[in-house]
């Protein structure tokens, strides 16, 4: 049995092994590293610093290569079931404990790319059960104390010191989605469908929430003190009431309404279905249900104190909060600067408004000898612990791949399988399409969505292509996977006349999308935190205002279509980190230049669609992408999922030649060192002797200073790369080391 060990010890020997080792916060499962998804932990230096920087840390490892099976099952007998499946499906595995009889097995990727993949979290009583296979962007924790138990983690008769990765037993995609089946299907069998609860996956322990007893409802207890015969004090509790969302709210308007604290019935009091027939006519998120225990409070109840046990703070008001907003529902996630609440099918951010209310609402509750003064300071505090309470960072970075639609989840396994599940918060879906799955149903394009494509692109077998490309970018932006798929990309809409369609192809896409998870963020702003920040939760961020006025920041433009962390600035808050899920879809009649040029990076993450064609007047249809979006709706989302599947399998978008030609040629037009280089400015400036290239520099800038401002201008670095690349094989020039620097010389002269 391996004890415990730390990362100053533990780590150089995880990296001799083929780990990549990174530093734990002690007592915790949060890496000590803010970027350490983006860090090289195969380097010796960068293991050795840290090893001397946090020597103490716990130990965690990066998964990828490296697949963990996570047995999150607190049942002795059951999890020792999961154990022996996975040795007798996968192959041996060192297997690791922290919070017995939970425990993981550690296995190697053989090929390709594993998205994590979890079973449906199934809670008894206090406990939950669920398996979760982590795959890439996640992390281990291997070695340290865990924060549960605080006692060490331990291995039994191997540890990952004890085995290479190399040695590891090797899995496939395909095992494991089998395997995740097997394990969703027992698990399935043990609760039943009629004993099924869910709640979100929560990466911190659960926090103590102080609940009344069962024989206590405080809301109808607090009632007992008002009088429904004055009338603003009947209508003000039938809100609070609605705006609670309580499932019992109506029976119990109405069980007050018909009795005075008196015990007489008040004089306006008709029948219960009056009653019903007033309180469907009441709009919610007026007020509060704590509204309820202001104005009973001012009544003499006392109930106050002990539904704050006693005392007065940020912290027992916070609690009294979160415990309304766990009724009937999971609990509340903080997570990319905002307090999230989940719906019938989604998780929904919980405006800052809404929250101020909940405490607004308690201003003079008297608990005690004392009233709650609700003043600004005193909701921030509250707020601030109420956030604290939910905070379950990254959360939604990992969502469960597939589609949320009406009717379920569709879950869709690295290997293309789909499976209509449940709607459960752990998938970590923030939108839910407004579309059914029925895998009986088969589509094909016809009506106006063939009239559409058609008139867009045409019937050619390129054509076809490019129509199987925009399936496959709606597929992906349906299912927020734009930044998780292995090579991301962003997209541009491009046709240099009108009428060419293309503004109907992104209204399509717009309009089959919730409103909510739409940005408009033009790439020209995406250097601005106060614009970035509005990609937070999105799915699409799609923006008609690309123009060659204005050039794209590379750096910013990479980041955000590959999902970096980025820090948006959201009005009153500090800068919020966060890693943007959405695809990015421009349109432009014009194409842009970059700032700093064109690098490999962005070569890599841009692809222009050509819209060539103009639309006849006779063949037009106004608003018909729209239309096509509300109209056929399951038919576009079905061939979004067909194409959708396919791209997961692969890990990359398919791009037509047409496609890759003209994005080519926009890069090349782009770059203004080639363009330099292609009208002669080396002929204009190198005779006999070599030139230094940062003085050719200087030539360059000088020659092109009429086409472009400091924007578009790239720099040094960027200008002697370009020469780099086109001097390799050019007959004329070549690049060469001097003592001074880089310069440019004739081949003829050597």
């Amino acid at each position: 049995m391996n004890k415990s060990l730390d990362y100053g010890n533990a780590a150089p020997r995880l990296l001799e092994n083929g780990y990549e080792a990174i530093p734990i916060i002690p007592g915790t499962k949060r890496p000590a590293i803010e970027k350490w998804t983006e860090t090289n932990f195969l380097e010796t230096s960068v293991v050795g610093n840290y090893a001397s920087k946090f020597p103490k840390y716990g130990v965690g490892v990066k998964t990828g290569e490296l697949v963990v099976v996570d047995l999150d099952i607190p049942d002795y007998e059951l999890v020792d079931d999961f154990e022996n499946l996975c040795l007798s499906t996968l192959g041996h595995a060192p297997i690791r404990f922290g919070n017995t009889p939970k425990r993981s097995l550690f296995y190697k990727l053989e090929s390709g790319q594993l998205v994590k993949q979890m079973t449906t979290a199934h809670i008894d009583g206090a406990k939950k059960y669920q398996v979760e296979i982590l795959g890439a962007g996640q992390q281990s924790v291997v070695f340290g104390v865990h924060p549960d138990t605080q006692a060490p983690y331990y291995w039994v008769d191997e540890s990952l010191l004890d085995v290479p990765l190399n040695e590891l037993a090797v899995v496939t995609p395909d095992q494991i989605s089998a395997l995740r089946d097997v394990f969703e299907a027992r698990l399935s069998a043990k609760f039943g469908n009629d004993q099924l609860q869910t709640e979100q996956l929560n990466r911190k322990p659960a926090m103590s929430i102080q609940v009344p007893p069962a024989n206590c409802d405080w809301v109808t207890d607090a009632l007992n003190y008002l009088d429904p015969q004055d009338y603003e004090t009947w209508v003000a509790v039938g809100y609070a009431l609605k705006s609670a969302g309580r499932a019992d709210a109506l029976s119990v308007f109405q069980d007050w309404s018909k009795k005075r604290p008196d015990g007489s019935i008040p004089a306006n009091y008709v029948s219960p279905e009056d009653v019903a027939g007033q309180f469907a006519k009441f709009k919610p998120d007026r007020t509060s249900i704590n509204a309820i225990f202001s104005r009973a409070s001012d009544q003499g109840w006392t109930g106050a104190s002990e539904l704050f046990a006693g005392v007065v703070s940020h912290t027992s008001v916070a609690r009294h909060v979160l415990r309304l907003l766990c009724v009937d529902k999971p609990k509340p996630i903080f997570d990319e600067g905002r307090l999230w609440v989940y719906g019938d099918t989604h998780w929904q951010p919980f405006s800052g408004g809404e929250q101020r209310r909940l405490v607004q609402d308690l201003d003079g509750v008297r608990v005690g000898k004392k009233r709650l003064a609700a003043n600004k300071s005193f909701i921030d505090g509250v707020l601030n612990e109420l956030h604290s309470m939910c905070e379950n960072t990254g959360f939604f970075c990992t969502p469960s791949s597939g589609v949320n639609l009406r009717n379920g989840f569709l879950n869709i396994s690295n290997t293309g399988q789909k499976k209509l599940l449940a709607h459960n918060p752990s998938h970590a879906r923030r939108h839910t399409i407004d579309a059914t799955w029925d895998e009986k149903q088969t589509y094909v394009i016809d009506g106006l969505l063939k009239k559409l494509l058609d008139g867009c692109f045409g019937t050619s077998n390129e054509a076809e292509k490019i129509k199987c490309l925009i399936f496959q970018i709606i597929g992906v932006a349906c299912a927020s996977m734009a930044t998780t798929i292995a090579e991301p990309k962003a997209f541009v809409f491009y046709g240099p006349t009108a009428a060419n369609g293309k503004s109907q192809i992104l209204d399509l896409i717009r309009y089959l999308l919730p409103e909510a998870s739409i940005s408009c963020v033009p790439p020209g702003d995406f250097g601005k935190e106060q614009f970035i920040a509005n990609l937070i939760g999105k799915a699409a961020n799609l923006s008609d205002e690309l123009s060659s006025s204005r050039a794209i920041a590379s750096d910013k433009m990479k980041q955000v279509v590959t999902g970096d962390m980025l820090n948006g600035k959201i009005v009153y808050q500090p800068p919020v980190p966060f890693r943007p899920q959405a695809i990015n879809i421009f349109a432009t009649n014009s194409l842009p230049s970059f700032q700093g040029g064109v690098d490999s990076g962005v070569e890599r993450r841009l692809s222009v669609i050509p819209f060539d064609t103009t639309i006849p007047k006779t063949e037009r249809v106004v608003g018909i992408g729209r239309t096509v979006a509300t109209q056929q709706t399951n038919q576009v989302i079905a061939l979004a999922v067909i194409q959708l599947c396919e791209v997961i399998k692969r890990g990359y978008f398919e791009i037509p030649e047409t496609v890759e030609e003209t994005t080519t040629q926009w890069f090349h037009d782009a770059d203004l060192v080639l363009g330099w280089l292609e009208d002669g400015g080396l002929e204009r400036h190198i005779n006999k002797a070599p030139i230094l290239c940062k003085l050719l520099y200087v030539y360059f800038k000088e020659d092109v200073s009429d086409l472009a401002d400091g924007a578009f201008m790239p720099g040094h670095r960027r200008f002697v790369e370009t020469l780099r690349a086109n001097l390799k094989n050019d007959l004329d020039f070549e690049l060469v080391r001097h003592s001074d620097g880089n310069a440019v010389r004739r081949r003829s002269l050597v």
